[in-house]
Formats: C-alpha cells, sequence, structure tokens
C-alpha cells in the first residue's frame, strides 16, 4: 500500500482522489499474489469514470459499475483473473461471484495464439536473439493461458505461469509443450524454429534493438500482436 502511494504521488496522483472516484478498487496481477519482482508493475482494477492510466510502473484500468456487470467483461479473461486473484483495497465486490469464463475468451486467446505465431515465423531472419525471445516467451506464455481458459479457469498472474512452465520444462521442453497442447496451435515449423527459446522464462533486458521491427514484417497482424 506504501508503494502504491508513492506511485500515485509520483504521476500527480493520490489515493484520497482515487478512492473518491472509485466505489471500488483491486489491485491484481503480481502484486495481488505477491510476487512481483523490481520491475514489475501495479495493476490496478477501478470501478467507476476514468481513463485508462498505464506507465511502466502503474497500470490503471477503470470500469463503469455497468460494465463489471456486464457479460463480456464477467466472461473475459481478464474479469475473471480480477475476480478470483484480485485484492479489494477499497469497496465491496458485489460482482466476482458471477465471473464465468466464456466461449468468446477461449476463442480469442486462440486467434491471438496463431497470430503471434505466424507474424513471428515471418519476421524470424529479421530479429535478433533478443526480440525472438521476447515473443517467443509471449507466445508459450498465451499457449498457458489458453489451458487455463479452456478448462473454464481463470489464469494467474504471469510470473505463477512462469513458474509453472520451469517445473514443467525439467522433464523435457517437448513434454512441457505437448503439457499446454501447442501443437494444436502451433505448426512444426514453428515449434522448430522457436525451439532456442521455448526453455526460457522471462523477457530479455529491456533496450535491446532489433533491425527491422517485428510490426512492419505483417501490418496487417499489427492488432494480433499488440494485444
Amino acid at each position: 500500500m506504501h508503494r502504491l502511494r508513492r506511485m500515485l504521488r509520483r504521476y500527480g496522483m493520490s489515493w484520497a482522489r482515487l478512492s473518491r472516484r472509485a466505489s471500488q478498487i483491486v489491485v491484481f496481477g503480481s502484486a495481488s499474489a505477491g510476487l512481483e519482482g523490481k520491475d514489475s508493475d501495479i495493476d490496478l482494477l477501478c470501478v467507476g469514470r476514468g481513463k485508462r492510466f498505464k506507465t511502466a510502473e502503474l497500470d490503471i484500468v477503470w470500469k463503469s459499475t455497468a460494465e463489471v456487470r456486464e457479460p463480456k467483461w464477467l466472461g473475459s479473461e481478464l474479469g475473471n483473473h480480477v475476480a478470483r486473484y484480485g485484492v479489494w483495497l477499497w469497496g465491496r465486490d458485489d460482482w466476482a461471484e458471477h465471473a464465468r469464463v466464456d466461449w468468446a475468451s477461449i476463442r480469442f486467446k486462440r486467434r491471438l495464439i496463431r497470430a503471434r505465431a505466424r507474424a513471428l515465423e515471418a519476421a524470424w531472419r529479421d530479429l535478433r536473439d533478443g526480440y525472438r525471445q521476447k515473443h517467443v516467451v509471449k507466445v508459450r506464455r498465451d499457449l498457458q493461458r489458453l489451458t487455463y481458459l479452456s478448462r473454464r479457469e481463470a489464469v494467474p498472474a504471469t510470473p505463477r505461469l512462469d513458474v509453472e512452465w520451469a517445473r514443467a520444462t525439467q522433464n523435457g521442453t517437448s513434454r512441457a509443450l505437448s503439457s499446454i497442447h501447442a501443437g494444436h496451435f502451433i505448426s512444426n515449423r514453428q515449434r522448430r524454429l522457436f525451439q532456442r527459446f521455448w526453455s526460457c522464462l522471462g523477457l530479455p533486458p529491456k533496450g535491446r534493438k532489433v533491425r527491422r521491427p517485428l510490426l512492419a514484417a505483417r501490418p496487417r497482424l499489427r492488432r494480433a500482436v499488440r494485444a
């Protein structure tokens, strides 16, 4: 809580003003699970009227009172994550018990994985290792998330996914990939192409450059890759 208050002040906000505007304030992600690292940001859901605020350190998502009761939110990946793992810092939870992963979230995640993999494959030759690692890790994490969603379960925080992956790869990368059904969404060629980076547990250090951006290689997949 002290870290959050300091961070709010750093960006010209305050807890008092935030709590006046929001009927509920929920921390989610790695901070709510006690798994945050030195580079982890703080993720907040605020129920009320406000605009999205996002920096490398702080991400505030605003949803109206009506939105958190709508099927779209209650069936979404984020909505279910907040409902299951979020910690209410302010206000009373009056919607989380109604959250259920819906089919639309599963379909979206499937499309996203295929789009990411195709875009990465197309740009592979033009990317340095740091950028290759970054996007292979993103594909792997999304495969793990899809495994949870397919079981109609809320997806845990990203550091928890990495811990699970470290355990899974102790028995071999191929078996770990099978456990998250990678073969249903990743072609054999993509699997071989990404092979060197499947065992990576995190993103590369920030600031590494690439000769050619991934997004420029496949503009029509830009929205999928950015998601």
